[in-house]
């Protein structure tokens, strides 16, 4: 787990407080509380910072208007990064290729579907997304990502109170930090760094870690949100089998010009 910067986090909660106070139109804001994702969004700006991925040439997938992409950049006034409207399941990226320093894709890749879904996921959607962000990512380049952790404590307590055990319903897949390792390797990234942050549920889970201490269960890496850094290696690309039980062998990629 990460250490929360506590300068950080009160820049966060300022800023957000800020933008509200203005009535700035933002996307992705809480209804019931506007800081509910503050501790994200800190923990974020801290990867971000420490991997040094707002210089160069810096892509976030999505919009500039979301709540936390305002903030973030706001941190780092001397970036410029590129944003993107293009459907991530089957449209490339309007990029060369190894033109991009760093790319940063916060909670997306839960929301990406398969295109067409047929019977069964084949996670053909993500592996396509995945295969762009390796392809305009620069030799040496990192990728950031953030996406709900699919083991967590919360997700463990819906279900022991026979809900449905996901962050939330509507996303297509939230994954497992071992599935995530095995996808990004199978891209051909190298996974800098792994961690489950608790940024948006403190309730007493002491119940449950008791649980599952008593049977033998890990507690590692059940916070909320999975926190991960890729690298493209420079030199021979060398991807790994993922090992995951999809329905394909390998995920077919659907041509958009063949819908």
């Amino acid at each position: 787990m990460m250490n929360l910067d506590q300068s950080v986090y009160e820049y966060v909660v300022s800023t957000i407080k800020a933008l509200l106070d203005r009535k700035v139109v933002l996307l992705g804001v809480s209804e019931w509380n506007p800081l509910f994702d503050a501790r994200r969004i800190t923990y974020s700006i801290q990867v971000i910072r420490d991997y040094g991925l707002y210089k160069g040439v810096v892509v976030e997938v999505g919009s500039p208007n979301y709540l936390a992409s305002r903030v973030i950049w706001s941190y780092f006034p001397d970036a410029n990064p590129i944003f993107t409207n293009h459907d991530l399941r089957f449209e490339p990226f309007p990029l060369n290729s190894e033109s991009v320093d760093a790319l940063i894709a916060l909670e997306v890749i839960e929301h990406i579907s398969d295109w067409p879904y047929q019977q069964a996921t084949t996670l053909n959607g993500l592996f396509y997304f995945l295969e762009e962000c390796f392809r305009i990512l620069r030799p040496g380049g990192y990728g950031f990502f953030t996406t709900p952790n699919a083991t967590s404590l919360w997700v463990i307590q819906r279900a022991l109170l026979g809900q449905p055990p996901m962050f939330y319903e509507w996303h297509f897949r939230e994954y497992t930090p071992s599935e995530i390792v095995a996808i990004f390797e199978s891209i051909g990234f190298n996974v800098v760094h792994i961690s489950a942050e608790f940024v948006w549920h403190f309730w007493n889970f002491d119940p449950i870690v008791k649980f599952m201490k008593d049977n033998g269960y890990s507690t590692e890496m059940r916070g909320d949100d999975l926190f991960v850094v890729v690298y493209k290696p420079v030199g021979e690309r060398v991807r790994k089998p993922h090992g995951l039980r999809l329905p394909l062998k390998s995920p077919e990629i659907m041509d958009k010009s063949s819908r």
